[in-house]
């Protein structure tokens, strides 16, 4: 399933419509006018989601605590003495 699929299908499951514009270097998904909050949490949960699934902290604001190292390793913020 694509990216936009399943962005269209949890909005869907909260009954928001969506047209979906994909372009050269970016997607857009409009929403009806007045829905556009609904549709920032959906957007917010699926964030999250994805935040958890990689073992990163956090609200789903792309501002998760475990960074990458070379090779693929993470680290967390228990490595670095914070957390716990």
């Amino acid at each position: 399933m694509g990216f936009i699929a399943y962005v269209a299908g949890k909005l869907a499951e909260r009954g928001i419509g969506t047209n979906p514009v994909s372009g050269f270097w970016h997607d857009h998904v409009f929403v009806p006018v007045g829905r556009e909050g609904e549709a920032m949490a959906v957007l917010q949960g699926i964030a999250g989601e994805a935040a958890a699934a990689w073992g990163r902290e956090g609200d789903g604001d792309g501002a998760g605590r475990t960074e990458r190292r070379e090779g693929g390793e993470r680290r967390g913020k228990e490595e670095d003495g914070e957390g716990k």
